[in-house]
Protein backbone atom coordinates (compact mmCIF):
# COMPACT_ATOMS: atom_id res chain seq x y z
CA UNK A 1 0.00 0.00 0.00
CA UNK A 2 1.56 3.45 -1.21
CA UNK A 3 0.63 5.67 1.14
CA UNK A 4 -0.17 9.19 -0.92
CA UNK A 5 -1.56 11.35 1.92
CA UNK A 6 1.15 12.35 4.86
CA UNK A 7 0.63 9.77 8.02
CA UNK A 8 -0.75 12.14 11.00
CA UNK A 9 -2.15 9.96 14.01
CA UNK A 10 -2.75 11.77 17.13
CA UNK A 11 -3.01 10.75 20.51
CA UNK A 12 -3.96 12.26 23.61
CA UNK A 13 -0.29 14.23 24.26
CA UNK A 14 1.12 13.66 21.08
CA UNK A 15 1.48 14.15 17.06
CA UNK A 16 3.07 10.60 15.34
CA UNK A 17 3.39 12.40 11.67
CA UNK A 18 5.21 11.29 8.03
CA UNK A 19 9.35 12.76 8.40
CA UNK A 20 10.50 15.68 6.83
CA UNK A 21 13.78 16.95 5.84
CA UNK A 22 13.45 19.29 8.69
CA UNK A 23 13.53 16.68 11.01
CA UNK A 24 17.04 16.18 10.68
CA UNK A 25 18.07 18.29 13.47
CA UNK A 26 15.91 16.44 16.01
CA UNK A 27 17.03 13.76 15.41
CA UNK A 28 20.71 14.19 15.32
CA UNK A 29 19.47 14.99 19.18
CA UNK A 30 18.92 11.27 19.58
CA UNK A 31 21.38 9.64 16.93
CA UNK A 32 24.68 11.50 18.28
CA UNK A 33 23.75 11.02 22.22
CA UNK A 34 26.00 8.14 23.12
CA UNK A 35 23.34 7.13 25.90
CA UNK A 36 20.82 7.12 23.52
CA UNK A 37 21.87 4.75 21.34
CA UNK A 38 23.54 2.93 23.44
CA UNK A 39 21.24 -0.11 22.55
CA UNK A 40 21.46 -0.29 18.96
CA UNK A 41 24.56 -2.18 18.32
CA UNK A 42 24.98 -4.34 15.13
CA UNK A 43 26.59 -7.20 15.54
CA UNK A 44 27.69 -6.90 19.00
CA UNK A 45 29.82 -3.55 17.96
CA UNK A 46 28.30 -0.24 19.74
CA UNK A 47 26.48 1.98 17.27
CA UNK A 48 28.33 4.43 15.64
CA UNK A 49 27.49 7.89 16.44
CA UNK A 50 26.21 9.75 13.19
CA UNK A 51 27.13 13.22 11.71
CA UNK A 52 24.44 15.46 10.86
CA UNK A 53 24.83 14.26 7.17
CA UNK A 54 24.27 10.87 8.23
CA UNK A 55 21.21 11.58 10.15
CA UNK A 56 19.75 13.65 7.20
CA UNK A 57 20.09 10.72 5.18
CA UNK A 58 18.44 8.80 7.70
CA UNK A 59 15.35 10.97 7.08
CA UNK A 60 15.23 10.62 3.71
CA UNK A 61 15.27 6.98 3.53
CA UNK A 62 12.25 6.79 6.07
CA UNK A 63 10.53 9.30 3.96
CA UNK A 64 11.33 6.85 0.91
CA UNK A 65 9.78 4.07 3.21
CA UNK A 66 6.44 5.54 3.44
CA UNK A 67 6.38 6.67 -0.23
CA UNK A 68 7.47 3.23 -1.34
CA UNK A 69 5.35 1.23 1.67
CA UNK A 70 3.10 3.65 3.18
CA UNK A 71 4.35 3.12 6.70
CA UNK A 72 7.80 4.32 8.10
CA UNK A 73 9.49 4.95 11.15
CA UNK A 74 7.62 8.56 11.89
CA UNK A 75 8.45 11.39 13.39
CA UNK A 76 7.00 12.39 17.04
CA UNK A 77 5.89 15.86 18.49
CA UNK A 78 4.16 16.51 21.31
CA UNK A 79 0.76 17.52 20.21
CA UNK A 80 0.86 21.09 22.95
CA UNK A 81 4.30 22.80 22.00
CA UNK A 82 4.79 21.29 18.83
CA UNK A 83 8.47 19.99 19.86
CA UNK A 84 9.68 16.92 17.35
CA UNK A 85 10.93 14.54 20.84
CA UNK A 86 11.57 10.84 18.37
CA UNK A 87 10.35 8.75 16.18
CA UNK A 88 8.26 5.81 16.00
CA UNK A 89 6.86 3.49 13.52
CA UNK A 90 6.98 0.38 11.55
CA UNK A 91 9.80 -1.10 9.19
CA UNK A 92 10.78 -3.95 7.85
CA UNK A 93 12.87 -6.53 9.20
CA UNK A 94 14.67 -9.84 8.65
CA UNK A 95 15.89 -12.19 11.34
CA UNK A 96 19.25 -13.53 11.30
CA UNK A 97 18.44 -16.89 9.42
CA UNK A 98 19.05 -17.73 5.92
CA UNK A 99 14.98 -18.31 5.54
CA UNK A 100 13.81 -15.69 7.58
CA UNK A 101 10.73 -14.38 5.87
CA UNK A 102 10.16 -10.58 5.75
CA UNK A 103 8.39 -8.92 9.00
CA UNK A 104 6.92 -5.64 10.05
CA UNK A 105 8.58 -4.49 13.44
CA UNK A 106 7.17 -1.45 15.75
CA UNK A 107 10.26 0.85 17.07
CA UNK A 108 11.04 3.54 18.60
CA UNK A 109 13.52 6.25 19.77
CA UNK A 110 13.53 9.43 21.72
CA UNK A 111 15.39 12.44 23.10
CA UNK A 112 16.50 11.04 26.51
CA UNK A 113 15.16 14.48 28.18
CA UNK A 114 11.91 12.80 27.18
CA UNK A 115 12.50 9.62 28.54
CA UNK A 116 10.48 7.99 30.89
CA UNK A 117 7.27 9.59 30.26
CA UNK A 118 5.31 7.56 28.90
CA UNK A 119 5.78 8.36 25.49
CA UNK A 120 7.09 5.37 23.52
CA UNK A 121 4.39 3.74 25.04
CA UNK A 122 1.55 5.97 23.78
CA UNK A 123 3.67 6.16 20.08
CA UNK A 124 4.03 2.76 19.71
CA UNK A 125 0.30 1.43 21.02
CA UNK A 126 -1.00 4.21 18.09
CA UNK A 127 1.72 2.64 15.36
CA UNK A 128 0.29 -0.69 16.62
CA UNK A 129 -3.58 0.57 15.80
CA UNK A 130 -2.18 1.81 12.80
CA UNK A 131 -0.72 -0.98 11.60
CA UNK A 132 -3.53 -3.60 11.88
CA UNK A 133 -6.29 -1.10 11.35
CA UNK A 134 -5.30 0.86 8.14
CA UNK A 135 -2.14 -1.13 7.09
CA UNK A 136 -4.34 -4.74 7.30
CA UNK A 137 -1.07 -6.26 8.97
CA UNK A 138 -1.79 -9.36 10.79
CA UNK A 139 1.47 -9.35 13.12
CA UNK A 140 3.86 -6.79 14.26
CA UNK A 141 7.58 -7.29 16.32
CA UNK A 142 9.63 -5.76 18.26
CA UNK A 143 12.97 -6.72 19.31
CA UNK A 144 15.27 -5.08 21.65
CA UNK A 145 18.29 -6.56 23.64
CA UNK A 146 18.49 -8.92 26.55
CA UNK A 147 18.41 -7.34 29.64
CA UNK A 148 16.93 -3.71 27.72
CA UNK A 149 14.35 -3.70 30.33
CA UNK A 150 12.80 -0.05 29.81
CA UNK A 151 12.23 -1.14 26.11
CA UNK A 152 10.77 -4.49 26.87
CA UNK A 153 8.77 -2.56 29.01
CA UNK A 154 7.76 0.37 26.43
CA UNK A 155 6.82 -3.37 24.36
CA UNK A 156 4.55 -4.68 26.94
CA UNK A 157 3.14 -1.81 27.79
CA UNK A 158 2.10 -1.06 24.17
CA UNK A 159 0.24 -4.51 24.44
CA UNK A 160 2.44 -6.77 22.91
CA UNK A 161 3.49 -10.14 24.34
CA UNK A 162 7.16 -11.35 25.42
CA UNK A 163 7.76 -14.49 23.19
CA UNK A 164 11.23 -15.47 24.06
CA UNK A 165 14.52 -14.43 22.16
CA UNK A 166 15.83 -14.59 18.32
CA UNK A 167 18.66 -13.37 16.30
CA UNK A 168 18.29 -10.01 14.52
CA UNK A 169 21.14 -7.82 14.06
CA UNK A 170 23.53 -9.95 14.14
CA UNK A 171 22.38 -10.67 17.93
CA UNK A 172 19.92 -12.80 19.97
CA UNK A 173 17.46 -9.95 20.96
CA UNK A 174 14.46 -10.11 23.12
CA UNK A 175 11.29 -10.55 20.51
CA UNK A 176 7.86 -9.25 21.32
CA UNK A 177 4.69 -9.66 19.05
CA UNK A 178 1.67 -8.49 18.25
CA UNK A 179 -1.01 -10.34 16.83
CA UNK A 180 -3.51 -8.14 15.23
CA UNK A 181 -7.10 -9.82 16.13
CA UNK A 182 -5.32 -10.54 19.97
CA UNK A 183 -4.35 -7.05 20.45
CA UNK A 184 -7.32 -5.45 18.81
CA UNK A 185 -9.61 -7.01 21.13
CA UNK A 186 -7.39 -6.67 24.27
CA UNK A 187 -6.87 -3.11 23.23
CA UNK A 188 -11.21 -3.04 23.32
CA UNK A 189 -11.32 -2.21 19.72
Amino acid sequence: MRRMTPTRIETDRLVIRSPSASDARAMEAIFTDPQAVRFLGVNGKPFELESPEQVERRVQRRVALEQQRGFTRWSVDLKESGETIGDCGLVPVRGDTPDAPEEIEVGYHFVRSHWGHGYATEAAAACLREAFTTHGLGRVIAVCEQGHTASERVMIKAGMKRIGTAPYFGEVLTLCEAIRDEWLRDQGA
